[in-house]
């Protein structure tokens, strides 16, 4: 549940990125987005930002790795 949580509130973050950066009030806006309570971004992201990122990272990572094994 955590992960959907965590995909649901970057796939709203990646809507706004290229008009905003990479910004916590980037991931607070994504966080409203999804229609989650306003302390989710906080609970699912304690590091802000910089965790937001580093899980747009890591998931870019495991697709890529899983569409190369395809």
């Amino acid at each position: 549940m955590q992960n959907d949580i965590k995909h649901r509130i970057l796939a709203e973050a990646l809507k706004l990125v290229a008009f905003e950066g990479w910004t916590d009030a980037v991931l607070r806006q994504a966080t409203a987005n999804a229609g989650l309570d306003e302390s989710m971004h906080f609970r699912t992201f304690p590091g802000g930002v910089i965790d937001l990122l580093d899980f747009f990272l890591k998931d870019s990572d495991e697709k890529m790795q899983s569409a190369m094994q395809d």
